[in-house]
């Protein structure tokens, strides 16, 4: 009988105790705020295992069917997968989602894949734009047959499985751990399928926001990931340095993107529990909507710039504590900006000098001041990095330059990677440089 009664109560106490830890892992509390345990993330050592599963062994999709009667369109395929990484708080085991993106001839074994590469959605609001559900334009001139590329991306926190909870948007570290959980995984599942993978170039990429966030990945492969070489970062139009880009606005008055402040100044307040009442930050409207607007996702860029007032001026979207970052509410806002620059002088990264990076900002970009990335630019000079520099004025954000730093990235990709050069690449990215000068709709191609 006392052997009985001691089973069952142990039975009892294991099943409490898993119970305790499964809900504790799909928590967001900081109960365990005061738990020292390492838990390694994004690294091989992490403590939590991946878990990776496959969700659709294969997802069919098309990009640029549309662009140019056609004679851009690329057919690709997606393995998309979850995984396990951990949330905001950097300890909090949480699961994700990620892709596997490549054209259909790789996919289906009949060429082998030339490149890897890590590739980071730009900034979206709306909970369908993602690589696992229906985004894909970042894909565009990517996935096309002859440049051979297997793209990873990782959906991120604050998307899919975890929707409810606000994206960590241009949180640098947050994405890069999120990121590399996502990487490992998804070279298990390439492996695991047969994928000609071994001793491919690696490359990282990413525009706008995600450009920054590149540079984050990067940064961390830099300090944390000796297993990974990087042959080359491209990064484009991105705010290294919120701080610089805040001023900017701040002393012209003048944004031609006013959605950016809601999705920086939530996206940090949230998710590194500032406390800051958005009362506090900005004006009416934006104020009073900050849920609907931004949390809620259910509105594109567009709706939000529409809400806000796309014509407004700095100073009627936010309030003098916004504009002031010496004291109180602008100066809290300031020093977390401060702690998650990426080429602040105060930094102790050193960048890979055997990475081959490119900088590239259009002059005449009115979402935010290019001298942002020279500063970032000047950053890895300074500590005896290769850059390529590009700075000219190819219009504006997402006009001009962003199809040109699609089409500059495609090339250098292919030039960076330390291996035979495919000449239909080179082909191809002079025929777009001729056509992309008098060709409207490519031109705009990002700007739909």
């Amino acid at each position: 009988m006392k052997t009985k009664l001691f089973t069952s109560c142990t039975t009892f106490l294991l099943s409490l105790l898993v119970t305790t830890f499964a809900l504790t892992a799909c928590s967001d509390s900081d109960s365990d705020s005061d738990n020292n345990v390492n838990v390694n993330p994004g690294l091989p050592e992490r403590a939590y295992k991946l878990d990776w599963k496959i969700t659709n062994e294969d997802r069919q999709n098309v990009v640029m069917d549309k662009t140019m009667n056609g004679q851009l369109k690329c057919d690709f395929d997606q393995i998309i997968f979850e995984y396990t990484s951990v949330g905001p708080d950097m300890k909090t085991p949480v699961r994700l989602t990620g892709t596997i993106n490549m054209p259909r001839k790789v996919f289906t074994k009949e060429v082998d894949p030339r490149h890897l590469l890590i590739l980071t959605q730009w900034t979206h609001t709306k909970y369908t734009e993602r690589f696992s559900l229906e985004g894909k334009e970042e894909m565009s001139l990517l996935m096309t047959g002859y440049q051979g590329v297997i793209a990873i991306s990782s959906d991120l926190y604050g998307w899919t499985l975890t929707q409810d909870k606000p994206q960590a948007y241009c949180c640098p570290e947050i994405t890069a751990v999120e990121t590399l959980d996502c990487w490992d995984a998804a070279i298990e599942i390439l492996k695991s399928k047969g994928y000609k993978i071994d001793g491919l170039p690696i490359s990282n990429i990413g525009y706008s926001s995600a450009g920054m966030l590149a540079m984050g990945i990067q940064r961390f492969i830099d300090e944390h990931r000796p297993d990974i070489q990087v042959s080359f970062t491209g990064v484009g139009s991105s705010p290294y340095d919120i701080n610089d880009v805040w001023k900017n606005y701040v002393e012209t008055n003048y944004t031609g993107y006013v959605c950016s402040f809601p999705l920086i100044m939530v996206a940090y307040n949230e998710t590194y529990k500032m406390g800051i009442d958005y009362k506090e930050i900005f004006k009416e409207p934006l104020c009073n909507h900050i849920q609907d607007w931004i949390l809620d996702k259910k509105l594109y860029t567009s709706d939000i710039n529409k809400n806000i007032g796309r014509e407004k001026k700095v100073d009627e979207i936010l309030t003098p504590a916004a504009c002031d970052w010496t004291q109180g509410i602008g100066k809290k806002m300031h020093d977390k900006f401060k702690e998650n620059s990426l080429c602040d002088p105060s930094s102790t990264w050193q960048p890979s000098k055997t990475t081959q990076f490119y900088v590239m900002h259009s002059t005449k970009d009115s979402y935010m001041d290019w001298h942002v990335s020279e500063k970032m630019a000047n950053f890895l000079k300074a500590r005896g990095c290769k850059v390529i520099t590009d700075f000219e004025d190819y219009g504006d954000h997402n006009d001009y330059g962003g199809i040109m730093f699609a089409i500059q990235t495609c090339l250098l990709l292919e030039t960076s990677d330390n291996q035979e050069d495919s000449e239909d690449v080179k082909n191809m990215v002079s025929y777009l440089m001729n056509e992309v000068k008098n060709n409207p709709e490519l031109r705009s191609l990002f700007n739909k």
